[in-house]
């Protein structure tokens, strides 16, 4: 029987400051970072929720990120759908209700 869960990999880009272009919307807002670095690999975060299995009724999984910086990005993607991107001023990520739980209904019964 197939398990009616959703492994979700969080690929999370961190964000710092130091050489670069990315604009994004923060509170209706067009903000241009001009210098930034993004880090090739998985950012720290707390709660780790890296590899696992999360069930297809849960609310959004919002952390923190434990990394220094000044402006910070998460991706949050699966198989299915398009990838959820998150933009914030501080390390504290917080994932949109509507954004989740399409990506989760996109996703239900998935393996990966």
């Amino acid at each position: 029987m197939r398990k009616k869960y959703l492994n979700l990999f969080l690929i999370l880009a961190v964000v710092l400051v130091s050489t670069g272009t990315l604009v994004y919307f923060l509170a209706d807002k067009r903000v241009a970072i001009e210098q930034f670095n993004i880090v090739d690999r998985i950012a720290g975060i707390s709660p780790d929720y890296c590899d696992i299995i999360i069930p297809p009724n849960i609310a959004p999984l919002n952390f923190l990120v434990k990394e220094e910086g000044s402006y910070y990005c998460a991706k949050i993607s699966s198989r299915n759908g398009e990838p959820i991107e998150v933009f914030s001023p501080s390390s504290k990520i917080e994932i949109p209700q509507k954004s989740w739980r399409k990506l989760l209904n996109n996703n239900k019964g998935e393996e990966r």
